[in-house]
């Protein structure tokens, strides 16, 4: 089973994701980066990470995760539909940008 790190302050998002992602992955939840930094990230299969969290921005975190393993396949779900920020993202290291809301079942075939 694959095992991700779904790094967002939203319960209700974490919910949703853990419903549709349960049959394929093991899910871990950081409700924010410090919680996230504590994680070993080098366990992890994949990374979804918000941009905007409550202790900083998720873009700095995606270019950290990717210098502990640097073939991380990392999503961005975020409410950041703006082109600059994605290619902010996707820039960053970034392998996806999907925004908010978002269907679950497009989540689950990327």
């Amino acid at each position: 089973m694959h095992k991700i790190l779904l790094v967002e302050d939203s319960k209700e998002i974490f919910v949703i994701v853990e419903q549709t992602l349960a049959s394929i992955a093991d899910l871990e939840w950081a409700e924010t980066l410090g919680d996230a930094e504590k994680k070993d990230i080098k366990k992890f299969d994949l990374l979804l990470l918000d941009v905007e969290l409550p202790d900083g921005n998720g873009v700095e975190f995606c270019s950290k995760a990717l210098m502990a393993k640097p073939n991380l396949p990392i999503f961005f779900l975020t409410s950041h539909t703006e082109l600059s920020e994605k290619v902010l993202g996707l820039s960053a290291g970034a392998d996806d940008y999907i925004t908010k809301p978002f269907e679950p079942l497009e989540l689950k075939a990327r």
